[in-house]
Parts: structure tokens; C-alpha cells; sequence
């Protein structure tokens, strides 16, 4: 019974002949962990202990103590998080003050700090991947879209006249002229082009 770990007796005659059954049988089975529909906790469990120890004035000072433990371990990490934030900005501070002694500025300070000096390696990294981060489908589309702005070209209406050596011979004289500035915005945006600020 030492090894038992789920017991549901809910239900049986037999749980209510057991004086002090939820109580009795979290203690005696060590490794409980489920007691019918609810699980053991181990305050449930020190508490259970002490009841068979002390009975239930026993019982209401072992959740004293609990309830004291726990908000010693809430005070403590406040007070930890509060040290924290002091000891960011004594340090803040202190830097600062050596900046305004310092006669370098951040962007001219020879001691590379570790943005600095992950943004580098970034950027190296980009120059020498380029070929594999090249962006193949911006260029795409920008190519469809000049395609489209040619295409509109040529459906202007025409006078009767034209014939169609004349068309292909302007066509062609779009291809090698330059299109002007195209006014309309590309809606495309690099998902994976994180900018640094």
C-alpha cells in the first residue's frame, strides 16, 4: 500500500465507516498523489499529518505555518525582483556618469559593446550569404510589375493606320527605354528582415 498512487473509493460503503477518511488515507499512503476526483497536494498531505498527530488544533497550526512559509517565499522574491531592478539602475547611473567624463560618444567608443558586436557579426554574416538571402521574389515582382506598366502602354488605342511591324517596333523600343518612376507601391514586406534600432 506504501506504492499506491490512485485510489477512488467514491461511492463504496467503506469510505464512510473510515473516521476521518480523506485525512487518514492521504496519510498513511505516502505516495498518493490522486484521492478520488482530487489530487494530493502536499500541504493537503503535511496537513493530513499533522491532524493524526495532534488532532485538529494540530492540524490548524501546520496551516499557520503554510501560510506564514508562503508569504516569506512571496516577500523574499519581492524583494529579490526589488534588488534586481536597484542593482540595473546603480548600474545605469554609473555608466552614465563615466560616459559624461568619457570623451568618446557611443558610436566612437573603441570598446565594442555586445550589440555592437552582434550587429557586426550580422552584418558580416549578410555579406557573405548574400547569394542566399537574396530576395527572389521582391524581384519578381518588381519585374511583373514593369511588364504590367509596358503592357498598359501598348493598349493605348491606336489610329487605324498602324500596322503591326509598327507595334512590334515600338515594343521593342520599350523594352530598351528606361519606364519612368513608378508610382505605385509594392505591397510586399520581408518578414525575416529584422532592422535594429
Amino acid at each position: 500500500m506504501a506504492d499506491l498512487r490512485v485510489l477512488y473509493l467514491k461511492g463504496n460503503p467503506c469510505a464512510k465507516k473510515i473516521p476521518n477518511y480523506r485525512k487518514g488515507i492521504t496519510a498513511v499512503c505516502e505516495n498518493l498523489k490522486y484521492l478520488d476526483d482530487r489530487p494530493v497536494f502536499p500541504e493537503d498531505r503535511r496537513a493530513a499529518e499533522a491532524f493524526n498527530r495532534g488532532g485538529l488544533e494540530e492540524e490548524r497550526a501546520e496551516r499557520r505555518r503554510i501560510k506564514e512559509e508562503e508569504s516569506a517565499k512571496h516577500e523574499r522574491n519581492m524583494k529579490a525582483f526589488q534588488d534586481m531592478i536597484e542593482n540595473v539602475r546603480r548600474e545605469k547611473r554609473e555608466r552614465d556618469s563615466m560616459r559624461e567624463e568619457d570623451k568618446y560618444t557611443n558610436a566612437s567608443d573603441p570598446v565594442i559593446s555586445t550589440e555592437q558586436r552582434m550587429r557586426q557579426q550580422v552584418e558580416r554574416w549578410k555579406e557573405e550569404h548574400a547569394d542566399e538571402i537574396k530576395d527572389d521574389a521582391r524581384e519578381h515582382a518588381e519585374r511583373c510589375l514593369s511588364a504590367d506598366d509596358r503592357t498598359k502602354d501598348l493598349e493605348t488605342p491606336r489610329s487605324g493606320g498602324e500596322d503591326v511591324e509598327n507595334v512590334q517596333s515600338e515594343t521593342n523600343g520599350l523594352e530598351e527605354k528606361e519606364c519612368s518612376k513608378d508610382n505605385r507601391k509594392l505591397v510586399y514586406e520581408d518578414i525575416w528582415d529584422d532592422k535594429v534600432l
